[in-house]
C-alpha cells in the first residue's frame, strides 16, 4: 500500500522471501482442500447433506487421495478420475480453482513489480540475516503445517 501512496516500502521482504511465501500459500491451499475433500468423501458428510450418492466419487480412501484431487483441481488439470457429485463438493472445488488462480495472478504481479521496477524506487530496509536461520525457520514452519494436518486427519478419523 505504501507504493500506491508514493512512499518508500517499509517491509523487510526480499524477492526470495516473496517466492517462499507464495509457495507456502499454494501448499497450504492444496493441503487444506485435500483435508476438506477427504472429509466430504466420508459417509458422515453424506449423511449430513442427506445425499443418496457420495459427495465425491469414487470415495477417497485417505487424505493423500484428497491432496491428489486438490492438486488436480488447483492446477486446473482435472483428469476426471475423481468427480464432485454434490453441490457442496462442487462449491469447494470451484472455490479452490478461484483461490489458485487469484494467488497465481497476485504472484505474477509481484514478480513483475519486483523485476521491472528500478532498484532505486524499491527502498526497502536492509536486514542482515543468516541463510542458515532462514532455512531452519522454513523447515520448522513446514513441519508445523504437516503436524497440524496429521492432527486434523486423526480428528477426522475419530468422527468417522
Amino acid at each position: 500500500m505504501d507504493k500506491l501512496k508514493n512512499k518508500p516500502l517499509e517491509e523487510d521482504l526480499k524477492y526470495s522471501d516473496r517466492c517462499i511465501i507464495t509457495l507456502k500459500s499454494y501448499l497450504e491451499i492444496i493441503l487444506n482442500y485435500g483435508i476438506i475433500y477427504y472429509g466430504l468423501s466420508t459417509r458422515y458428510a453424506q449423511n449430513i447433506f442427506s445425499s443418496k450418492e457420495p459427495l465425491i466419487s469414487p470415495r477417497l480412501d485417505n487424505v493423500f487421495e484428497g491432496v491428489y484431487f486438490s492438486i488436480n483441481t488447483i492446477s486446473i488439470l482435472g483428469y476426471g478420475d475423481i468427480q464432485p457429485n454434490h453441490f457442496s463438493s462442487q462449491f469447494f472445488s470451484s472455490l479452490e480453482v478461484l483461490s489458485g488462480v487469484f494467488l497465481f495472478i497476485v504472484s505474477f504481479a509481484t514478480y513483475l513489480t519486483l523485476n521491472f521496477t528500478p532498484v532505486s524506487n524499491l527502498k526497502t530496509k536492509k536486514k542482515i540475516k543468516s541463510a542458515k536461520i532462514d532455512k531452519q525457520l522454513l523447515l520448522l514452519q513446514i513441519s508445523i503445517i504437516f503436524f497440524i494436518i496429521i492432527r486434523e486427519v486423526i480428528e477426522i478419523s475419530r468422527w468417522l
